[in-house]
């Protein structure tokens, strides 16, 4: 069901819409945000399916869909579906699209926001919490058009520039250590991703490389039994993730794709020899946990002008 929601296309008519969808309980069309939608389940959680429609020259075109997971009771819930969402979206979009990982937002009541960007489409999953938003607490995702969609072109400005996403991966594998941040010097740097960048200050590199492997054994637990090796790998791909953001960020002066996946990837391919398993290792809760503070500690770190 939730595919052929997502592969709905742009610009059909209200008509064609309900009538791609003619077994659903409808509600009635808003008149004023010019929207119809239905109700219904998917992976048996109750949703509303919205449509919303711009004018045309004769009849109203579809522009966006949203599906609002409203009947969940706890913000435990809501993260856990959140999370879900986020892998099997990830699945799909992160090897053909741009991926922006959003933190929260104060003055939309967000507390976590990821998009992707392709070619024709701005594809969002939004996480609001009770805590920070008490009357509209729940998980929603929209797929807009880049084009003829209002909401989704105010979130074209996060869209990240690939030539900075090149200047950011290049700066991070451009490392000449040959241990942990922690315990690598770099001139007066006793803690170091000796990295050349000008914008990264003696306190930002300690504190970066000092954090990175500090909060390691916090995430990762005995729930999470590595080798050697494999504890390093997680390490240095979580270091890779933060001086990345911290980079990026830099670079565009706002949030920017802090290029997760294609730090993942590339090292993945570099340690496929000798840790074959990576991929798998990496997919773990735990993991996937500390890999997403070492993305947000990048930004913080940024954005705090250290």
């Amino acid at each position: 069901m939730l595919a052929k929601i997502l592969e709905t296309p742009f610009g059909i008519s209200k008509a064609d819409w309900k009538l791609r969808f003619n077994d659903k309980d409808w509600f009635p069309d808003h008149p004023t945000q010019n929207a119809s939608g239905f109700t219904d389940q998917v992976n048996e959680k109750d949703v509303h399916v919205v449509g919303y429609f711009v004018p045309d020259e004769y009849e109203d075109r579809l522009t966006r869909i949203v599906i609002s997971f409203e009947g969940l009771e706890m913000d435990i819930q809501r993260k856990f579906l959140y999370q879900h969402y986020l892998k099997t979206l990830s699945a799909e979009y992160d090897k053909h699209t741009v991926k922006e990982m959003v933190g929260r937002i104060d003055e939309l009541c967000i507390s976590e926001m990821t998009i992707w960007f392709n070619e024709q489409s701005v594809i969002s999953l939004c996480l609001v919490l009770h805590e920070n938003n008490e009357s509209n607490p729940g998980v929603y995702l929209a797929i807009g058009s880049k084009t003829q969609d209002p909401v989704s072109k105010t979130l074209l400005h996060l869209e990240p520039k690939q030539e900075d996403d090149k200047k950011a991966i290049d700066l991070v594998f451009s490392s000449k250590r040959s241990a942990p941040a922690r315990f690598s010097q770099n001139h007066s740097r006793t803690q170091s991703f000796c990295i050349d960048f000008n914008q990264l200050k003696k306190e930002a590199d300690e504190i970066m490389a000092a954090q990175a492997w500090g909060a390691i054994g916090y995430y990762l637990t005995e729930k999470t039994p590595l080798e050697q090796n494999q504890f390093l790998a997680v390490l240095k791909i979580g270091e890779d993730i933060m001086i990345g953001a911290f980079i990026a960020t830099k670079i565009n002066e706002e949030k920017t794709s802090l290029l997760k996946q294609k730090i993942i990837q590339k090292n993945t391919n570099l340690f496929s020899d000798d840790i074959p398993n990576l991929g798998r290792i990496l997919d773990a809760d735990e993991v996937q946990r500390y890999l997403s503070h070492c993305q947000e500690f990048g930004i913080d770190t940024a954005r705090n002008n250290r």
